[in-house]
């Protein structure tokens, strides 16, 4: 990347609602240098992304994982559909923010007593950092 790029993370909350406050927090400590941007809601950052120019600025896209919702469903295919045709935008796969609470490393030793026997049931799905951390750390 070159020196006047930027890298923007594009979410569809509002600004001072939960998923915005979390991503501006989160990424004020581990990425200062990346700016979190609302769009408002899933429809607009759809099509902030559809008019999106390749440019020498990267756009990471956050935008929650519905299943009961058709609506956000379709605007997600949309989506896909117009991030892959850009160069300089990524999609992060993940469900929501919530549940990127539930995979910090420590979150085990937080929640389980040594001896619970949930602890091994439950302790393989949060060994691994984040894949959504690592996109973050990569050119930023």
């Amino acid at each position: 990347m070159h020196m006047s790029s930027k890298t923007f993370l594009w979410i569809e909350d509002r600004k001072g609602k939960a998923s915005y406050l979390f991503w501006s927090s989160l990424l004020k400590q581990i990425c200062p240098d990346v700016e979190v941007e609302s769009k408002k809601n899933s429809s607009e950052l759809v099509k902030a992304v559809k008019n999106l120019e390749n440019t020498d600025n990267r756009y990471l896209i956050v935008l929650d994982n519905s299943f009961d919702n058709l609506h956000v469903v379709m605007e997600q295919k949309l989506l896909k559909q117009y991030a892959d045709e850009k160069e300089n935008v990524v999609l992060m796969d993940i469900i929501c923010f919530e549940y990127i609470l539930l995979e910090f490393r420590n979150l085990i030793d937080w929640i389980y007593a040594a001896d619970d026997e949930f602890r091994e049931k439950g302790q393989e799905q949060y060994r691994q950092e984040p894949n959504w951390l690592n996109l973050l750390r990569t050119e930023t």
